[in-house]
């Protein structure tokens, strides 16, 4: 008790001020003092107690962290010259490549007998848990994870900060940051939009890969990177399939935006529909059963004497298939 006396003289004695260097000595003596003179065994964890005294919306009965900053949380000082995250008000420190730096939200109210049980957690982390010298893992990601029916936590959302499987990875490229869900992505009342300037990609990749990688390409669908140029034109539609190595193959439907042509094997219709073949094939015969059978202008069928097709409204005609 001597020492620890000695130590708060030094750091308050001749009318010194608490300096944010030393809070944390304070905090770490001031838990000695209790252990040591009170007998106290002090928990690891730091507690606000909040009371039920407001209610649900009568008054405020909520016990709270506030912390204030009045600066930017930037990469580097304004000069440049170092590293300047003046603003984050909290920093979570993982000190083990396998350590979770988590936020975990618990429900407490179903027992308040029994532990508050975790239904989400905010974290990052490098390792996984099932990484072992023999098969290392490296998640290297920040993740949004929820409890399945057994409890387990499971990642539902989760967003890179360095590359998969490489070890004490830091950073990606902008191309690579990106979004991913492990499960389904369900869009809300208002749609799923994919944003982008004109000429910008606005695609879904379809991959056979894990992490999205451009080798593991085999479908995009999207809004292709065409100019505007106006009179609605540019930002055509396009399904594109690729080769087992990830390269682009061809574009197997096309749609023109300013005409609506649809062009299946070509990037240039010049009709409504254009195909870039040499066969088309109705699978199906059908035999009108009279020429006023019911018909819409332009459909046609076949059998195994004619092929039939409707000029007007439930008016068919027919021409005689030959052998030659």
């Amino acid at each position: 008790m001597t020492e620890t006396k000695e130590q708060l003289k030094e750091l308050f004695g001749a009318n010194k001020e608490l300096t944010s260097e030393n809070f944390a000595k304070l905090i770490d003596l001031f838990g000695q003092f209790l252990v040591s003179e009170a007998g106290l065994e002090l928990p690891k964890d730091l507690k606000l107690v909040s009371t039920d005294e407001g209610g649900l919306n009568n008054s405020d009965s909520t016990s709270r962290l506030i912390l204030e900053s009045y600066q930017k949380a930037q990469k580097n000082n304004q000069s440049g010259t170092e590293a300047a995250h003046y603003g984050e008000l909290i920093r979570m420190v993982a000190k083990h490549q396998q350590a979770k730096a988590a936020i975990a939200i618990q429900e407490g109210y179903i027992d308040p007998e029994s532990e508050p049980r975790t239904v989400a957690w905010l974290v990052a982390h490098g390792e996984a848990n099932d990484s072992t010298p023999e098969n290392p893992v490296w998640h290297n990601h920040f993740s949004i994870e929820l409890p399945d029916e057994k409890g387990q936590l499971q990642t539902i959302f989760e967003f890179p900060f360095a590359p998969a499987n490489v070890p004490n990875a830091f950073g990606l490229p902008m191309s690579d940051m990106l979004a991913r869900s492990t499960n389904k992505l369900v869009a809300g009342n208002q749609g799923l939009y994919i944003e982008g300037k004109p000429g910008a990609d606005r695609s879904i990749k379809f991959g056979s890969g894990k992490y999205a990688k451009d080798e593991d390409r085999r479908w995009s669908i999207g809004a292709d990177t065409s100019a505007e140029t106006g009179a609605q034109k540019g930002s055509d539609f396009r399904i594109n399939r690729y080769k087992d190595d990830g390269t682009f193959w061809e574009t197997v439907f096309f749609i023109n935006r300013s005409g609506g042509r649809i062009g299946i094997g070509c990037n240039d219709p010049t009709r409504l529909l254009d195909v870039n073949s040499d066969t088309m094939r109705l699978r199906k015969k059908n035999t009108p059963s009279s020429s006023t059978a019911t018909g819409e202008v332009g459909c046609m069928r076949w059998d195994e004497n004619y092929f039939y097709i409707c000029v007007e409204t439930n008016k068919w005609k027919r021409v005689p298939l030959q052998t030659w």
